[in-house]
């Protein structure tokens, strides 16, 4: 086969393109129309055919709350911090926003037609929505914060919003922090002041570096009236040096929100850590004073003290600090299938019939006397949630006469007679899981401690009447979270891994079959 010659360079030099005449017009007169009318094209396609076809505003919200959630035409488009484009016409936008009364506005949005691929106009919405309960902001978002603050520690995939912070800037905005008067609860702790209060319930529940940013955030603008300057910044480091000194164990709260980022001075803060650790034995505990009956509930009554407690964190450290724990009593057992069959029987809307309805008023969860059929009447009672717990306080309150309350007991008051009971290891009366259980026992089947108490350890967990706090001596005890603290552990346990002074933290409607609860009772 012949191979075909390939041209030269020369060859393809000597080349030439000659363009023939169109309908006897010249290349030299037609070439530059085509030209012309292409570059006419690319200019309507970028310039005009947007505005035509796609013709509207960029939306910029500005006013207060500001960051609100807007919806248009009925459907959720954005929010008030991110501007939005929207073709011309009439439009509804509606803002939203928790503790602000809603705002419709009718909107004629408006449009440009040249260059607005480049150069989108831009249309200023003003809004103003009014608070209509900003008390209760601020509590749903304390409590919001709490929750999230002990979801773990963030990463690149999930991350803490500004549950607290963004709500708190909202009213900073609206100016609605200049008084706590209608905004703030008033503090628990008598000469502390409301804003400090808060300051201090925020410190108490961040438990991650990441949850104290965002509560630092929130309590500056708190302690500051909504006006951080350096006034503001002053009564805010005030109050942090009153939080980080108002007991030894706050080395432990630096410790482990700073951790790394502590350099230096985390071989210091160690140092203080394991010092704390070491004043964890209480150097006193309440003393058994008696015993009181009420509605088939036996008392054992303990005397006022000065009680020192263990605080172990999320973590597993120690944060001892002393509280005042007042004249109480604590019931001898937990209660029983058959004492909360009492209970049902002149409270029928907590029967297991009510299920439903208690579980669309968020008082339990689907769980609620699940494992009513597995329990014997001398067995603990179990499967139900704080508010349940505390409903049945409530009415044997009302049984005990003017001069007394029952309550769900306190941390402190659950430790302190757990220690008195049986010192800081449960006994061998306690009840851990073994291969042969599949439930707990009847109460006090393995007898009672020293101080006439039983099934402290094991068993069935037990509610407190505290919101879980992971540093609760930093807490002022004003705002109550999401989540219980319990205590004890129980047969499903094993042996050695819980101690009078382990907590636990649960959401207040779960119900547990591993879960029940004893109540307290104190003179009012």
């Amino acid at each position: 086969m012949k191979e075909n010659k390939l041209p030269t360079i020369e060859e393809i030099e000597r080349t030439k393109v000659v363009l023939k005449p169109v309908f006897g017009i010249s290349p030299r007169t037609y070439l530059p129309i085509i030209y012309g009318i292409l570059a006419l094209a690319v200019l309507f396609l970028l310039l005009i055919y947007p505005g035509i076809t796609n013709n509207g505003s960029v939306l910029v919200f500005r006013g207060e709350p500001a960051v609100a959630a807007v919806s248009i035409d009925g459907a959720y488009r954005t929010d008030t911090g991110s501007p939005i484009f929207i073709k011309s016409g009439n439009h509804t936008i509606r803002f939203e926003y928790a503790g602000f009364s809603p705002l419709e506005q009718n909107v004629a949005v408006k449009g440009r037609v040249l260059g607005s691929l480049f150069f989108p106009r831009k249309q200023i919405i003003s809004y103003q929505m009014q608070a209509d309960n900003p008390g209760q902001l601020v509590e749903d978002s304390f409590s919001a914060f709490s929750a999230w603050s002990l979801t773990g520690k963030p990463s690149a995939l999930y991350q803490l919003p500004p549950v607290i912070s963004e709500p708190i800037g909202n009213l900073a905005s609206a100016g609605l922090l200049k008084s706590s008067d209608g905004l703030l609860k008033p503090s628990a702790n008598a000469g502390m002041t409301p804003e400090t209060a808060f300051a201090r319930d925020l410190a108490g529940s961040a438990a991650s570096a990441e949850a104290a940013r965002d509560a630092l955030r929130a309590g500056v603008l708190v302690l500051s009236h909504g006006q951080p300057g350096p006034l503001g910044m002053i009564a805010a480091l005030r109050t942090a040096a009153s939080i980080a000194g108002s007991d030894k164990g706050a080395s432990v709260y630096l410790y482990e929100l700073l951790g790394k980022s502590a350099g230096k001075y985390l071989e210091k803060l160690s140092a203080l850590k394991n010092e704390t650790a070491a004043f964890s034995a209480s150097p006193t505990k309440p003393l058994p004073s008696g015993r009181f009956q009420l509605a088939g509930v036996t008392f054992v009554m303990f005397s006022k003290t000065s009680f020192r407690m263990t605080g172990e964190t999320l973590s597993g450290n120690k944060f001892p600090y002393t509280v005042s724990v007042p004249e109480f009593g604590l019931a001898a057992t937990e209660i029983t299938k058959n004492q909360w069959k009492l209970f049902m029987a002149e409270n029928p809307s907590w029967s297991l019939k009510n299920r439903d309805a208690l579980i669309q008023q968020h008082l339990v969860d689907e769980d609620y006397l699940s494992t009513w059929a597995e329990t014997g009447d001398s067995a603990p009672i179990r499967s139900i949630s704080w508010h349940a717990a505390a409903a049945y306080c409530a009415w044997l309150s009302g049984k005990a006469g003017s001069g007394y309350s029952v309550i769900l007991p306190t941390e402190a008051m659950w430790e302190s007679a757990a220690v008195a009971n049986n010192g800081y290891d449960f006994s061998a009366q306690a009840v851990w899981a073994g291969s042969e259980l599949t439930g707990p026992l009847p109460v006090a089947s393995r007898g009672y401690g020293s101080a006439g108490l039983a099934d402290m350890g094991g068993n069935v967990w037990e509610w407190t009447g505290d919101s879980y706090r992971a540093y609760p001596a930093l807490s002022a005890g004003t705002y109550p979270a999401a989540e219980k603290a319990v205590r004890g552990g129980s047969w499903g346990n094993a042996e050695g891994t819980i101690k009078p002074t382990s907590r636990g933290v649960i959401p207040a409607e779960r119900c547990s079959a591993f879960l029940g609860f004893r109540p307290a009772i104190v003179k009012k």
